[in-house]
């Protein structure tokens, strides 16, 4: 057991380093048996310390503002990815009255939609709406982590914590500058926790409904959120319990105690009782159920053994350049001085890697999950570094904290510098997507919009669904994400069949054919039903006729394309050229 740190013990050992020195604050719990007391009250001499340390911090948080507007402001414009793609829209049909699960399969916990729909309501349809979303999301997130940093250890470990995030948040090896779910649940989680600190002094019931709003939000952008968001709740909760014996008798203690636990679960019920009420007052609950509960058992449970050593193999290889200091620096710190302060932040960092890790396909973006713990224990890591360095002079102090934070912008600079130095956010997409249709796929958008009608149905045969909404038309399936298609379900085939009547209820008006093995990523004993039913739909002399072409470059990174006349030219040629790209089919009338 870690022996309780009282507020007098720390108030005497405050370091006074320029980088790294701790505010006099009272402390976050060592584990969850170890109350948190309330704030002592601050003298003169203590804020005055306080300022300065903060002042003494600024050249960080002003480089960490730097890092955030440069980076944020290369990836604005980046083509969206098919996540992103499958979220906008979802997004905008939801906006045109239709209804996500029973009009568009999906396996996600429904806040990104709303999320979606909401940006896109307010700035517009558009690649700029999504990344200046995420932009508000990263620097709000990092903004409290600063905060919840700053109250546990002190403002120059808040400051480090704060320029490792804005690095971290937005890595090309983590896939961080997508939209994606991860981002939005690491704000509910980083509110969460901010309102568990403020708490401990506060004792105000808006600390604990906004704890339980900000949970309860994060689970509902994903379903591992869960387990962070019970770690931070486990705390939440032993702060109610514990506090209240000072001022009052054991009767009204406990009075307010359980106005703290109500005013929690309110928090959390105005994220989930919208939620509820929409699904059922749209009799949507079983589609719900199926595509966010049991297709996504059936998700987590499907990758073997090896399958997954493989993918943390490669996960460690890439993410390493990343995630390896940041880790090494945590490490460190907590076997040197042991949890103290950072009992919350270990727990969440735990509960985060188990977030990441519980499908055992450890893709890359699963990692963001461990930004806001890992880089609280790396910035605590690299302010206790300073202290530890015992400089008596000033200048040697500001200079040794110089170069460690210039490691840390380098590390990640140099490891992705084909990124960052590419000339366009198309080149910078190229390098971090590969072969894949995220340019291109605006760009045959575009040529289905102005070729068609509005009322055009699409049959997308693999996962490309940014397409659908640049070209602002409707799937013919609600399948726009073709993975449980083809992957190793068992219902599999019955969801092939599905497709295959909604195909012949109503035929698309466009057929595309992605032969990007990223695309469907089949099973090899999936069902062919689905394949077969096409490939005769799109026989040439039937109902439908080549219309266009995305021939992939040998070597390169990028697609040529062919529409109208100049595909159809192409003839039966056409597919053997386009052997790991597209073919685009129109409905002949």
């Amino acid at each position: 057991m870690t022996p309780r740190v009282t507020h007098d013990s720390i108030a005497a050992d405050q370091p006074t380093g320029r980088w790294g020195a701790r505010a006099m604050d009272s402390a976050m719990p060592a584990e969850p048996g170890a109350a948190i007391q309330p704030a002592a009250q601050e003298t003169g001499h203590g804020a005055a310390r306080r300022d300065d340390s903060l002042r003494r911090s600024l050249p960080l948080i002003l480089t960490a503002v730097g890092v955030f507007v440069v980076t944020r402001g290369l990836t604005l414009t980046m083509p969206l990815e098919r996540d992103e793609g499958e979220y906008a829209y979802i997004a905008q049909r939801l906006l045109l009255g239709e209804t996500p699960y029973l009009d568009q399969f999906n396996q996600k916990t429904p806040g990104i939609f709303g999320a979606y729909a909401t940006l896109f309501a307010v700035l517009g349809e558009s690649v700029i709406s999504v990344h200046t979303a995420l932009a508000i999301c990263t620097l709000l997130t990092g903004a409290m982590l600063w905060r919840v940093v700053g109250r546990l250890t002190g403002a120059g470990a808040a400051a480090w914590a704060a320029l490792l995030f804005a690095l971290a948040s937005v890595d090309p090896r983590l896939l961080a500058t997508a939209a994606n779910t991860e981002h939005f649940g690491n704000l509910g989680l980083t509110l969460g926790a901010l309102a568990c600190i403020e708490l401990r002094s506060a004792r105000s019931l808006k600390s604990s409904a906004m704890c339980g709003l900000g949970l309860a939000s994060a689970c509902a952008f994903k379903q591992v959120a869960a387990l962070p968001a019970a770690w931070i709740g486990l705390i939440w909760l032993w702060t109610v319990l514990r506090s209240g014996n000072e001022s009052r008798g054991g009767h009204e203690s406990r009075i307010r105690r359980g106005i703290h636990v109500l005013a929690g679960a309110v928090g959390a019920a105005m994220v989930a009782a919208p939620i509820g009420w929409f699904f059922a007052a749209r009799e949507a609950w079983d589609a719900f159920l199926d595509g966010v509960l049991w297709h996504n058992l059936a998700y987590i449970n499907r990758t073997a053994g090896e399958e997954a050593l493989r993918a943390l193999t490669r996960a460690l290889l890439r993410q390493g350049p990343i995630l390896l200091l940041p880790a090494l620096i945590c490490t460190v710190a907590v076997l040197r001085r042991g949890p103290g302060r950072s009992g919350l932040m270990i727990g969440w960092l735990a509960a985060a890697t188990a977030a990441a890790m519980v499908s055992l396909n450890f893709y890359d973006h699963y990692s963001i999950w461990l930004l806001p713990p890992l880089c609280a224990l790396a910035g605590i890591g690299l302010a206790r570094a300073v202290e530890d360095m015992g400089l008596w002079a000033s200048w040697l102090r500001r200079s040794a904290a110089g170069v460690m934070a210039l490691m840390v912008l380098l590390v990640p600079t140099l490891a992705n510098a084909s990124f960052w130095f590419a000339p366009t956010a198309e080149a910078r997409a190229r390098e971090m997507y590969g072969q894949s249709l995220c340019v291109e796929g605006e760009q045959i958008a575009e040529y289905l919009r102005a070729s068609g009608e509005p009322s055009d149905r699409i049959l997308i045969l693999g996962s490309e669904p940014q397409i659908l909404f640049h070209a602002h038309r409707r799937s013919a399936t609600r399948y726009v994400i073709m993975y449980p298609l083809f992957g190793p379900y068992a219902d599999a085939l019955q969801r092939q069949e599905e497709v295959l009547r909604e195909l012949a209820a109503a035929p698309p008006e466009w057929i595309i054919e992605v032969q990007l093995w990223s695309s469907r990523t089949p099973d090899v004993n999936c069902p062919r039903a689905l394949e077969q039913a096409v490939a005769g739909m799109i026989t040439p002399g039937r109902r439908y006729e080549l219309d266009g072409v995305a021939i992939p470059r040998p070597g390169e990174r990028r697609y040529d394309l062919k529409f109208g006349e100049d595909a159809r030219a192409l003839g039966e040629r056409a597919r053997k050229a386009a052997t790991g790209g597209v073919l685009i089919y129109r409905r002949v009338r």
